[in-house]
């Protein structure tokens, strides 16, 4: 790895950092003020109303729940250690993100604000086949394929998959669709996404290997993670809050920073000999 070129990226990023703070703030101003303007809150209850044939009252209802009544939650209580085989199935089967994960999105345009961050980079590098890691609802994979891309959404839960698939297929929009990587065989991307779903991962390190194998030399991986909170966010992720033992971790793994981005990190994968 040319550890001069990683240091350089850093320090430009380290030297931009506060304008990329003012533009933040102004990229979460506008997309919020279109997501008030657009009613996208109003449209996306009616969506999922429309989808579980539930009323908005208890769609609305639903949303503001959370978690704590669904089947398997206690594992992520009072200290538990959870087996990687029942936090899978906890998230194939949770029912709760269905509700909250679009209606989330929709609060703050969030999609939008995401793609405005991504776009520039992905047309610099000439990007064009890309696969959303724990696409959820579909929000991102919807925006994104709005601009001529190729888009895969991959998500473990059998809900928000089904939930996904009459979104795209209600627009139209040719995305392709897997529950798992290794649906995918041996075909690699130009670009994974992975926003807010590290963090509740088991096994980590594992799953990382697994995502990097799917992305091509000079291809990237943009992800951010939410790895301090407890409960669904895992405590063993927690160690990745820290971004020298983050970024260990993905050098290790074949990638160097390429940017950053508030929580939103650019890395660019160099090599294909991961361990």
């Amino acid at each position: 790895m040319d550890l001069k070129a990683v240091n350089s990226r850093y320090l430009r990023y380290k030297l931009l950092k506060p304008f990329k703070s003012w533009h933040n703030k102004y990229l979460k101003n506008k997309t919020r003020q279109e997501a008030r303007q657009l009613k996208l809150y109003e449209t996306t209850l009616q969506e999922i109303s429309d989808y579980t044939k539930e009323p908005l009252d208890v769609v609305r209802q639903k949303h503001h729940l959370g978690p704590g009544g669904e089947k398997g939650y206690d594992i992520f209580l009072n200290g538990n250690v959870p087996a990687k085989a029942s936090v899978e199935e906890f998230y194939k089967n949770c029912g709760y993100y269905l509700y909250e994960l679009p209606l989330w999105n929709a609060e703050a345009n969030r999609p939008k604000y995401l793609s405005l961050i991504v776009l520039d980079c992905l047309k610099e590098n000439n990007y064009k086949d890309v696969l959303d890691y724990g696409a959820g609802a579909g929000d991102l994979c919807i925006e994104l394929a709005k601009h001529s891309l190729q888009v895969t959404y991959c998500d473990i839960s059998h809900r928000l998959f089904d939930f996904a698939k009459w979104r795209f297929k209600r627009r139209d929009l040719a995305v392709s669709m897997v529950q798992d990587l290794k649906e995918t065989k041996d075909k690699q991307f130009d670009c994974i996404f992975s926003f807010d779903a590290f963090e509740h991962i088991k096994d980590f390190p594992s799953a990382l290997k697994e995502i990097i194998e799917h992305i091509r030399i000079g291809g990237m991986l943009i992800f951010s993670g939410a790895f301090s909170g407890g409960k669904l966010h895992l405590t063993e992720n927690e160690r990745y809050n820290d971004f020298p033992e983050l970024n260990y971790l993905l050098e290790k793994m074949g990638l160097s920073f390429y940017d950053r981005f508030a929580q939103y990190n650019f890395y660019k994968k160099e090599k294909s000999n991961v361990p």
